[in-house]
């Protein structure tokens, strides 16, 4: 089920809950407030009714006009006063009795005070009268106690309704404070587990994608929002590792390219390398047909030229070894233990008569007794001979023209250093900031890509190594460091 979707539930579910309680918290406030309004009312005609009685009774005791005209605007008032009990309570029985017996108690007074005319004026029959004044006094002390105790038995029973409203006021309120609590808790809970879960294992997938692993496929159960959001994430993975695929491609088309460009730059220096130790096969071998043809030779002469094209030979097929290393895709080359020297020579073999063309002295320096590595020799060759083939451009219109590569080993790190300096004068520092991008090039057009560099430090990198300038030289020095075992 959809997160929406559930919380979507515990919303209605907690807005039923909440309509619920508060139509009952409504009705039973309602209730408590009728209550509360009939009680006062209640306590009020209980107090007009003592007023009344006091002031009957202070009638019948002297018969006098006052106490009946205040009696008349306090019955006027207790009056008032049942018609709004009888607006609140509605068809009740008891108002009904109440309001019954108060009049009939107000009729007998009115002829208690008609009939005390009779007595004073109409002495003949003033026993008559009398005694009638007695019954009607009699006949309305029982319709007034039957008012008062109406009017107590609906005050009793209204504080018992206030107390029992007021007590449902206040379990409402309490029961949907607990049963809101229970919902909130719960959907807490419940979310909680439900994307903390889920959470976690997104973000340990982000993890592990993070560290390059874009194989791994991140699987969240179920159709949520999550799940969604997880195939998302995995499609995403899908055209970043696609993507990624194409640009190790491109990449290494790109050091193809750069090293191609290599050699295409020092193609006549390789060439000429090449036509010299030919130009001696060649020599030697029309001599010694010319002598063979004239006279019988002796071995020695013949040993002796052989030896000699065995030498033009060796010259060749070190150059094209070293053509052949340099020249094919080393980007999944396995990692091997190579010379320092045996590689130096190799790079030589191809920069070498470049550098005497151009006056330019090379100078190796190389600890005693050689240094082996555990890394890519065709990888590192190629980034001697790029910074090889910059230094010669750097300092081919200097008066002084010199290259040095130093190999140095560090015991304290492990690590082999290598330094390649030229005569120059050091790079700028605003040229220095940018020298490492990609096609970033001080070379006039056609003459660089402007990858030579930015290659290089990928590949030193990749070796696990770093590369850079050293600013600190007074010539223009790159520097790269790799680990002598390499790190698997």
């Amino acid at each position: 089920m959809r997160i929406k979707n559930q919380l979507h539930t515990i919303s209605t579910l907690a807005i039923i809950v909440l309509i619920i309680f508060i139509s009952f918290f409504i009705l039973s406030a309602s209730r408590y407030k009728t209550a509360k309004s009939v009680l006062n009312i209640a306590d009020e005609v209980q107090i007009k009714f003592f007023v009344s009685t006091s002031l009957r009774d202070q009638y019948l005791l002297y018969r006098e006009d006052r106490p009946k005209e205040q009696w008349v605007l306090v019955n006027q008032n207790l009056d008032n006063l049942l018609e709004n009990l009888q607006a609140l309570k509605g068809e009740d029985k008891n108002i009904k009795d109440i309001v019954e017996a108060k009049k009939k108690g107000s009729a007998l007074f009115q002829r208690i005070i008609a009939n005390t005319s009779l007595i004073k004026s109409s002495l003949p029959n003033k026993q008559v009268y009398s005694e009638l004044d007695n019954r009607l006094i009699s006949q309305m002390y029982i319709r007034h106690n039957e008012f008062f105790n109406g009017v107590q038995e609906i005050r009793s029973g209204t504080e018992k309704e206030v107390e029992k409203t007021y007590r449902n006021l206040i379990t409402a309120i309490t029961v949907l404070a607990v049963i809101l609590s229970f919902i909130v808790i719960f959907s807490s809970w419940h979310l909680n587990r439900l994307i903390s879960r889920r959470l976690e294992i997104l973000h340990v997938g982000a993890d592990i994608i993070s560290q390059g692993k874009l194989e791994y496929r991140i699987n969240i159960e179920g159709e949520d929002e999550f799940s969604d959001l997880a195939t998302s994430f995995n499609s995403m993975t899908s055209k970043l590792q696609m993507n990624n695929e194409q640009l190790e491609l491109e990449r290494a088309r790109s050091v193809q390219n750069a090293k191609l460009a290599s050699l295409g730059e020092m193609s006549a220096s390789i060439a000429h390398e090449i036509n010299n130790p030919l130009s001696v096969i060649q020599l030697t071998n029309s001599r010694l047909l010319e002598k063979i043809k004239k006279e019988q030779l002796a071995t020695d002469t013949i040993v002796h030229s052989l030896e000699k094209n065995q030498g033009a030979v060796d010259r060749i097929n070190k150059i094209i070894k070293g053509l052949t290393n340099l020249s094919r895709d080393a980007v999944n080359e396995d990692i091997q233990v190579f010379s320092v020297e045996n590689m130096m020579e190799q790079v030589l073999s191809l920069v070498g008569q470049k550098l005497n063309y151009a006056n330019v002295e090379l100078r190796v320096l190389i600890p005693p007794g050689d240094l082996f590595i555990e890394s890519s020799l065709t990888q590192i060759s190629q980034v001697l001979i790029n910074l090889i083939n910059n230094a010669h451009d750097a300092i081919a219109n200097l008066p002084e023209k010199w290259i040095q590569v130093e190999f140095k080993l560090m015991p304290e790190s492990a690590l082999v250093q290598c330094s390649v300096t030229d005569s120059g004068n050091g790079i700028p520092p605003e040229i220095a900031e940018k020298i490492m991008q990609p096609f970033f090039t001080t070379k006039e057009v056609g003459k660089g890509t402007g990858l030579g560099l930015s290659i290089s430090k990928e590949i030193i990198e990749t070796l696990g190594g770093k590369f850079y300038i050293d600013h600190e030289c007074p010539h223009t020095c790159f520097v790269f460091e790799l680990p002598k075992i390499f790190n698997r």
